[in-house]
């Protein structure tokens, strides 16, 4: 069934217009829910929507970037935005700052938005026939290989999209109060999830069986451990200033 449906879009070129369409929706879909979520955060629309536009562009303008010195700066572009995920925080600030937003209110606001437009673009890549897992009877065809591969796409989606709600649980117990630990647990999840998906891709590996997206996604995972220890650091801090007696009625 997949395979009549796969082929004639992979071997016709409609692939690539599939995908970037994918990623159009996703990006909307992260727009729409921004717009809604930051009202829980008391940001304005206005600023919402200034953020993650700003936000995204760079982050696309970075992914490029970084695309071109790998290749040996030989091919420019690449559309794998999730090699960007760990820098999202670094493309909020110049908008957080312009717009007088807290930065650590902004990166919260915007960790759910990563995930979701994750979520939402990877079903592109199964028309591109890119991100393929090995062979495998029951998997997803492959029209660039020509069998059944394992369905790393839809996994990683449905991954990101579960890290989108666990994020945005985590911030609604925590009555969307602004400590910047929501963009550190996303990055853990998100990086160790997709470090684990790696080992099922059919890609080249270059060391200890990893693939140079595993070893990122593995320095992703790492970043939002040191971050969410020192922001958790900090935050206790804060509190024991703020609250002294209720430490001592504690102990």
């Amino acid at each position: 069934m997949l395979e009549s449906i796969l082929a004639p879009i992979y071997e016709n070129g409609y692939g690539g217009f599939i995908y970037n369409s994918f990623l159009i929706i996703g990006f909307l879909v992260a727009f729409a829910f921004n717009l809604w979520y930051c009202e829980k955060y008391g940001i304005s629309k206005k600023q919402a929507c200034i953020t993650i536009i700003s936000a995204f562009s760079i982050l696309v303008i970075w992914v490029y970037v970084l695309s071109w010195a790998e290749t040996g700066f030989k091919s420019f572009g690449n559309k794998d935005l999730a090699r960007g995920v760990v820098y999202v925080p670094l493309a909020v600030y110049p908008a957080s700052r312009i717009l007088c937003i807290k930065w650590k209110k902004a990166c919260d606001l915007i960790a759910p938005c990563v995930c979701i437009f994750q979520g939402i673009s990877h079903w592109g890549c199964i028309f591109t026939a890119c991100c393929r897992g090995f062979e495998c009877d029951w998997g997803i065809y492959n029209p660039a290989l020509g069998f059944n591969a394992f369905p790393s796409q839809p996994f990683e989606a449905i991954t990101a999209l579960v890290i989108a709600i666990i994020v945005v649980i985590f911030a609604y117990r925590r009555k969307f109060e602004t400590n910047g630990l929501a963009y550190p647990i996303m990055l853990m999840l998100f990086g160790s999830t997709r470090f684990l998906w790696e080992f099922a891709r059919d890609n080249e590996k270059i060391f200890l069986g990893c693939s140079s997206l595993a070893l990122h996604a593995l320095f992703m995972m790492i970043v939002g451990i040191i971050a969410f220890v020192e922001l958790k650091e900090k935050e206790n801090k804060r509190l024991k200033r703020v609250h002294p007696h209720k430490r001592r009625k504690q102990k």
